[in-house]
């Protein structure tokens, strides 16, 4: 059987893949590499590689390069192939929830066992920047607010801090500079309206490289989870960012936690959504759980 690998081109642990990981794997498969080039050019590949009947791909890479490769294959209706994730990214937040490292060994084992599970997916309709209607699926999260600034200036950022530091500078920096925006949050039976430093809605655990925006959540039980941050003070904003390095819900009143299968934001204005770490529109948004289920290899 076949196997596709398509790697982040720019990832900075590219030469470990190639150095440890690749070795181990094709001495065991048939396995092809195909490196991306350009942004958005591994959900390409992936429909390319859908079309030529590959049965099993692995996204090599970060959650975005992920979420690229997840959009590529849900796109075709015909051949929904198996989804493996070689995490190489700097957060790393959906490996965190599928509970996989980078250590060869792993993904080797992970590989050759062949385990999968169905796990849900999250659909996004939003607009592009002139006002039509677009959709994206997403896999770990999707979040309003200082989400898409954050990622904005971490892939900005200098590559040698290092990917905590680099992710604390760029949320510390947003939470200074940027404008805090009033959003209108319908959620099941949560009516929430406010203004909103983040508002996230989870199919994994965290994000922002380890912030456990649904500790509790489970990628198969068809429910969306929400994440409202309001507006803290700088201090208690820290605080409460120490207190979300932990796997379990914070209690503060300016925190709001819900579930549903469906969720729709509002505001006054367009504004941005980012999905694993990639831009995916404008407001008003709408997230629901898709009908279909993707294959992982865990």
């Amino acid at each position: 059987m076949r196997i596709l690998v398509i790697l982040n081109g720019v990832s900075r642990k590219k030469k470990l893949f190639y150095r440890k990981i690749f070795p181990l794997l094709k001495q065991h498969g048939d396995f092809e590499v195909w490196e991306t080039k350009y942004a958005g050019h591994a959900e390409t590949l992936a429909a390319e590689g859908v079309a030529l009947g590959y049965g099993t791909i692995l996204s090599a890479g970060g959650d975005g390069t992920m979420h690229q490769v997840v959009n590529g294959i849900m796109t075709k209706s015909d051949h929904t192939p198996v989804v493996g994730l070689i995490p190489l990214g700097s957060g790393n937040d959906l490996a965190r929830s599928l509970g996989i490292n980078p250590d060869p060994e792993q993904i080797l084992t992970m590989v050759r066992e062949r385990r999968t599970t169905e796990i849900d997916v999250g659909l996004i309709t939003s607009q592009d920047k002139n006002g039509k209607r677009i959709t994206r699926y997403f896999i770990n999260e999707c979040s309003m607010g200082m989400g898409p600034e954050v990622v904005r200036r971490v892939n900005k950022g200098a590559r040698l801090l290092g990917a905590r530091l680099m992710y604390l500078k760029s949320i510390i920096a947003t939470f200074l500079f940027m404008k805090v925006e009033y959003l209108r949050v319908t959620a099941g039976a949560l009516q929430w309206s406010g203004k909103s430093r983040v508002t996230a809605i989870a199919n994994g655990r965290a994000f922002g490289h380890g912030i456990y925006i649904a500790p509790n959540s489970s990628m198969m039980d068809g429910q969306l989870n929400v994440f409202i941050a309001a507006d803290p003070p700088l201090l208690r904003f820290l605080m409460l960012l120490q207190i979300l390095k932990k796997p379990a819900e914070a209690r503060d009143k300016v925190l709001t936690y819900a579930q549903a299968t469906c969720v729709e934001i509002g505001s006054d204005k367009p504004l941005p959504l980012e999905a694993d770490g990639e831009l995916a529109g404008f407001s008003p948004v709408r997230c629901e759980v898709s009908v279909r289920k993707l294959s992982v290899l865990r």
